[in-house]
């Protein structure tokens, strides 16, 4: 009975992952995006809003009449306005615009969709890890109670020893639960975002799951043009600013021409026809509007680009600390490593069972705090990334 409930996880563990294939960070990113259905609403989306943009930029519809008199007479007219606004191009910039804004948006959203998808992948490492680790820490503390046992039974030992023993025995079972507890939810959230489909983690160390580089200012300089917040400001100036040129266009006299056609039983007349709109009462106040717009996304601009830099500053400087601090505890860990010792010294009898689990203690603490930190630190280069988008 010693291993029933650690070979029971296992074996449902094993159960979950069969018939999955296993995939790295990149390929279960790749997966995400192929599947995600959030994604393909923001794709739609943006097909939409482009769709509505081009439609804004066309030519107005031609007027057609005909009229029908008692008396015989009939009346046809065909008008044709001509928009300065279009004829000049600045709809067609606007729809441009719209399809920079719907892409800046979808590729926002994208980031987004991705940086949960990274953060659940990596949980799902550390959580895999812990599972590990705790499954050997239940491993040895189940020999330690063992070998406490047997010690008292040969009357070498302490009955205090026996019982701190099955303490950290059962301590060690609800860590391993609750490893895996936390296993299972980061594998929902991952098969969440796949669509539904489940993904397993083919990478089995947190450090081969990403890096930062240690100077801020050369990181920043390039990736400035693709931080996402600033696209996103980007695209709402430029779309601002092209519907103040049309506003302007609007705000001028247009013209349409046509043809008019009066036709009786014995008489016709017909010809060209023009015709002239003044725009005395709004279309001004429609252009200043669109010029106040247009200044305040601007401004809006400006102010993004200095909080984001501060920001993004303090969030790298953070990263490489959370960097230093995993790569100090793993490296203590290495070195310090006395669970051999702390093992031989209790056969040999220079340390009582309370001692060992001590010592063993010490290590797997140190060990879940290395891992945790780890996972940490990949996390937060995951989001600081995240602010990064793909042109």
């Amino acid at each position: 009975m010693k291993r029933v409930i650690v070979v029971t996880i296992a074996l449902l563990t094993y159960a979950g992952a069969c018939g999955q294939r296993s995939l790295t960070l990149p390929e279960a990113l790749a997966s995400v995006e192929a599947n995600n259905p959030e994604l393909k609403a923001l794709r739609h989306e943006a097909e939409a809003a482009k769709a509505g943009g081009r439609a804004q930029s066309s030519m107005p519809d031609p007027e057609v009449s005909f009229g029908y008199l008692w008396s015989g007479r009939k009346d046809v007219s065909v008008s044709q306005g001509l928009d300065w606004a279009t004829i000049s191009g600045r709809r067609r910039a606007v729809s441009a615009a719209i399809d920079s804004l719907s892409e800046s948006t979808y590729a926002v959203g994208r980031q987004d969709v991705l940086l949960r998808a990274r953060l659940a992948y990596t949980g799902v490492v550390k959580s895999s890890l812990l599972v590990s680790l705790h499954t050997l820490r239940l491993d040895n503390a189940t020999r330690l109670a063992d070998m406490a046992r047997r010690l008292l039974a040969a009357g070498g030992g302490r009955q205090s020893d026996v019982m701190a023993a099955a303490l950290a025995r059962a301590q060690a079972l609800a860590e391993l639960t609750r490893a895996q507890s936390e296993l299972d939810t980061r594998m929902s959230e991952l098969a969440a975002l796949n669509g539904g489909e489940a993904i397993m983690a083919a990478d089995t160390a947190l450090t081969a799951l990403g890096s930062l580089p240690g100077d801020f200012d050369s990181w920043y300089a390039s990736v400035e043009v693709r931080v996402s917040p600033l696209a996103l400001a980007r695209a709402r100036r430029g779309l601002a600013s092209a519907e103040a040129d049309v506003a302007r266009a609007e705000a001028m006299p247009q013209v349409s021409l046509g043809y008019m056609g009066e036709f009786t039983p014995d008489e016709s007349y017909q010809g060209v026809t023009l015709g002239v709109s003044l725009p005395l009462w709004s279309a001004r106040r429609r252009a200043r509007q669109s010029r106040l717009e247009a200044v305040s996304a601007q401004s809006r601009l400006e102010a993004e680009e200095c909080r984001l830099r501060s920001t993004m500053r303090a969030a790298f400087n953070k990263t490489l600390m959370l960097g230093r601090v995993a790569a100090e505890l793993r490296e203590s860990l290495q070195l310090n490593d006395g669970r051999a010792l702390a093992a031989a010294a209790l056969s040999a009898g220079e340390m009582t069972a309370a001692e060992a689990i001590y010592a063993e203690s010490l290590y797997y603490d140190a060990a879940v705090a290395t891992v945790n930190a780890e996972a940490e630190y990949l996390m937060a280069i995951a989001e600081l990334e995240s602010c990064v988008i793909e042109l």
